[in-house]
């Protein structure tokens, strides 16, 4: 059996893939199988993928009409036979010894599940940067070199990566878990089905992992109706949870989550879509507006999630809505600018005091 199955769905990429196919193809562990699918591409992609098969016996190819990123790495799933799994979007790259150090760790301590860390760069400037989300700063510290399980994660829950591409799957648990093909967003809904049935989780507290941030990609695609899904992933993520029992230990910091992201993209929408998208926020909200009442300790959640919560039941139209959202996040970051302000004129204060003390001091 081959160790470690690396599976890259592919879709109009050929100014990533040699890259991506490259960082894999040169990593220093070298018992793996690549399995390629391009999914319907229409510019030089597949021709490439070609190319190098032809090199090198460990890549698959395999193709489709274009059905999205979820379909892709179902394809890739159904004929993965390594006893790992790594998912890689074919524009991103991992660093060479990223395949060795997962699988030592994984071998070694037995896991079912290994998280570790990503940062963004830029594409067109190369600037690299590293997200709250992605630090998960509150992993290291608890569980530094120890195996946990996600009963003992239900405290920091909303604040766990959820991305495919910065974990090493267990394949005998990912046997019969697949991607929801009707929706973006994806990534949530996999991992929670996956994470319910790891009992043995490692967080490697490095940087393995470099995703590439374009702006015509179907996340970073502000023009993108699809954003909505945003909303239904976000209810289908809290079946989930109800359905394993741990919904009334994460409620209110799921909630805290699931607006602040659906915030952002609100705002962050192109203004074509936004109309859309308040339409879908709001007919969904007012269907669940009294179970949330009736279920969430609200002096538990956060002054911005309530009152956003308070907006959308409020507001009439889109624009009222984003005008509410935007003008209390203004009011906020004035509030913190005066907050730093005074602090810089304490500071400025002590200094010139400390100055005066010296200065007195060699008069003496």
């Amino acid at each position: 059996m081959v160790k470690i199955s690396v599976i890259i769905p592919a879709y109009n990429v050929e100014e990533y893939i040699k890259e991506s196919l490259g960082c894999i193809l040169n990593q220093t562990y070298k018992d793996i199988e690549i399995i390629c699918i391009d999914d319907g591409s229409q510019d030089k992609t597949l021709k490439i993928l070609k190319e190098h098969e032809t090199q090198d016996s460990r890549i698959k190819i395999i193709t489709q009409k274009n059905k999205g990123v979820s379909s892709a790495r179902n394809k890739g799933l159904d004929v993965a036979k390594g006893e790992y799994i790594l998912f890689l979007d074919s524009d991103d790259f991992i660093d060479p010894n990223a395949l060795t150090e997962l699988y030592n760790i994984a071998k070694e301590k037995n896991t079912d599940l290994i998280i570790f860390k990503s940062k963004n760069f830029i594409n067109d400037s190369n600037e690299s940067f590293e997200e709250q989300y992605n630090k998960m700063e509150q992993l290291p510290s608890r569980f530094k070199n120890k195996l946990f399980s996600f009963e003992d994660l239900l405290d920091d829950f909303s604040r766990i990566d959820v991305t495919v591409s910065t974990k090493f799957f267990k394949h005998d648990l990912i046997a019969d878990v697949r991607f929801d093909e009707d929706v973006i967003f994806e990534d949530n809904l996999f991992t929670m089905d996956y994470i319910f049935r790891a009992n043995r989780i490692y967080f490697y507290d490095k940087q393995l992992h470099h995703r590439r941030l374009r702006p015509n990609s179907i996340i970073t695609n502000k023009n993108n109706r699809k954003h909505v899904n945003g909303i239904t992933i976000n209810n289908r993520m809290i079946e989930k949870i109800k359905q394993v029992g741990y919904y009334d230990y994460v409620k209110e910091q799921l909630f805290v989550k699931n607006f602040t992201k659906i915030s952002y993209r609100f705002i962050d929408i192109a203004d074509e879509h936004k109309e859309y998208f308040y339409d879908c926020l709001k007919e969904d909200l007012d269907k669940h507006a009294e179970q949330i009442k009736n279920t969430l300790d609200f002096s538990l959640i956060d002054e911005r999630t309530t009152f956003i919560f308070e907006s959308i039941l409020k507001s009439t139209h889109y624009w009222e809505l984003e005008l509410r959202i935007r003008c209390y996040d203004y009011e906020f970051k004035i509030n913190e600018l005066e907050n730093i302000n005074k602090k810089i004129l304490e500071e400025n204060k002590k200094l010139k005091k400390d100055l005066k003390n010296v200065q007195n001091k060699m008069k003496l």
